[in-house]
């Protein structure tokens, strides 16, 4: 799939705490809501929110307390 304009690049999601990093563009994929990653101007993974979500409950998670 390719991004139709750089312009959707934009809309990038960034950690919100500590260093800026890209974490992907929110996105529609089949019909979910998405992050999706790129190459260049090809998308070449995803991950849907509620495959997100659900990682939170299937794991022991570690637990930091960070103060930036």
């Amino acid at each position: 799939m390719q991004v139709k304009t750089r312009k959707m690049k934009e809309f990038r999601l960034y950690t919100r705490h500590g260093e800026k990093i890209a974490q992907g563009i929110p996105s529609v994929i089949n019909g979910k809501m998405a992050l999706a990653t790129f190459r260049g101007e090809k998308i070449i993974g995803y991950t849907t929110l509620e495959e997100i979500n659900a990682e939170f409950f299937k794991k022991d998670l570690p637990k930091y307390e960070l103060k930036f």
